[in-house]
């Protein structure tokens, strides 16, 4: 009966809720301006940035957005108490670049309880893992030195060898420092977060800013989900394609005969993928600004933002 009366309530409550458009949602997206929500209800989380013990920048990157999927994935179920407190309005109309998931079933609600008090037992934190830092360091030491061998070598095979070698390594460093960096990962330490992820800008020399919009804000939170042939058709930015394309990885896309070889071509065509990945974050900084369905680049900020490594808070700063 309880409950009854508290969920009445809270029905209530949200009718006499401030309206928010999503055109006015997406202006406020910059650390000292900071909108988003979460099923449907409007939060001005612009206070609590600071204090937030995940970062500036994961909150941040979610400004003007629906950040349903990312906040319940990635915090405890008390975290919804502290939220309610920022409550400022209920979104409203319809935004195809957020989709309305379902509630969380009782099923995931039981095994993230049960995750979250397994950490609370052994006293540890779910994203400390100290083992990745000297991971980074040897990979990237390695790298560096293959790198060189393969440049200054009189020998061709040794040269080959160590090119081969250096390309294996910079391609781990996307796949471990650099994503864990992005998932707030490895330590407690925000600047060691953002630490990994420059050496995705230093080191492979592709924008680890790009990278979290790919990832972060795009893959897992709409994890393979799309409902066409064309790249705006994509919520999940890993399966855009165009029509027609190099390759076929999804039922809808329209069928093209040279799709029956491309378990010959396409795994040679990955190797360029370091070129593509270049361009693309060109495009998507300064000409398209979108990744996929979804918006990938703050409007009120400026083209240094693409320098997000420079500073500590840059990602949430307007210029």
């Amino acid at each position: 009966m309880i409950d009854a009366q508290q969920a009445a309530s809270s029905a209530d409550a949200t009718k006499h809720l401030k309206k928010v458009s999503w055109a006015e949602l997406e202006r406020h997206n910059v650390k000292n301006d900071c909108w988003l929500t979460v099923r449907g209800k409007v939060y001005d989380v612009t206070t609590w940035i600071d204090r937030h013990p995940g970062g500036t920048d994961t909150i941040v990157l979610n400004g003007g957005k629906d950040a349903t999927q990312l906040f319940e994935a990635y915090h405890p179920l008390r975290v919804n108490q502290i939220l309610e407190k920022y409550l400022i309005g209920q979104i409203e109309g319809y935004s195809e670049e957020h989709p309305t998931f379902p509630p969380m079933s009782e099923f995931y609600l039981t095994l993230k309880q049960k995750i979250e008090d397994h950490f609370v037992q052994k006293k540890t934190s779910p994203r400390y893992a100290p083992e990745m830092l000297f991971r980074t360091i040897f990979l990237v030491s390695t790298a560096f030195i293959f790198h060189y061998l393969s440049v200054v070598t009189e020998s061709l095979p040794i040269a080959i060898l160590c090119a081969l070698i250096a390309g294996f390594e910079y391609a781990l460093i996307s796949f471990m420092p650099v994503h864990e960096g992005s998932h707030a990962s490895t330590t407690e330490s925000p600047l060691l977060w953002r630490t990994l992820g420059a050496v995705h800008d230093f080191v492979n020399g592709a924008s680890f800013y790009t990278w979290c919009h790919q990832h972060f804000l795009g893959h897992h939170p709409f994890t393979n989900l799309t409902n066409g042939q064309e790249i705006a058709d994509s919520l999940d930015p890993d399966v855009c394609t165009n029509d027609p394309d190099i390759r076929r990885i999804k039922p809808t896309q329209r069928w093209y005969n040279h799709y029956k070889f491309q378990q010959f071509y396409v795994p040679m065509l990955y190797g360029l993928l370091g070129i593509k990945y270049r361009i693309n974050d060109f495009v998507i900084m300064f000409v398209s600004k979108t990744n996929g369905r979804s918006r990938s680049i703050h409007q009120t900020r400026g083209i240094l933002q693409c320098l997000s490594w420079a500073r500590p808070s840059s990602f949430s700063t307007a210029l």
